[in-house]
């Protein structure tokens, strides 16, 4: 499954006001890390980076823990744990619920090229439909 499914947004860097990129995972049981990729052109503005999430009805813990590894265009690699925390909504059994979760706030990414984040639950997770990452422009740039 680790491969690309959408891109959304054509724009390169934190130039574009939103973008997002997702991947489609097993909601039988998502257990293999999947890999999204974004081109950033913008090396000076900041933006927001929120993890974004489609979940179903079968999909009933309220934290996941996920190992998650950004790769820079030249190579750097930064691997962390992230807890993702989902607030529920309700919503007849049969659609699916889409949330975004902050991830980083205020990041510049100060490489020109193709960055990778690869996410990877630790546990085998039931419910969760696709994973990404929503690229938007930074509340700090908004208010200035």
């Amino acid at each position: 499954m680790g491969a690309v499914v959408a891109f959304a947004g054509v724009m390169a860097g934190c130039l574009s006001p939103h973008r997002t990129v997702v991947a489609d995972v097993d909601p039988t049981g998502w257990t293999e890390p999947v890999t999204v990729r974004f081109t950033n052109a913008d090396t000076l503005s900041a933006c927001d980076l929120r993890l974004v999430v489609r979940y179903d009805g079968a999909f009933d813990v309220p934290a996941v823990d996920l190992e998650l590894i950004t790769v820079a265009p030249d190579s750097i690699r930064c691997s962390e744990r992230f807890t993702l925390q989902v607030v529920r909504r309700p919503a007849p059994a049969p659609l699916l619920r889409d949330t975004v979760v902050p991830y980083r706030r205020n990041a510049v990414l100060d490489r020109c090229g193709e960055y990778s984040l690869t996410i990877r639950p630790l546990e085998s997770v039931r419910g969760i439909e696709a994973v990404g990452l929503d690229i938007v422009e930074s509340e700090q740039n908004r208010a200035d």
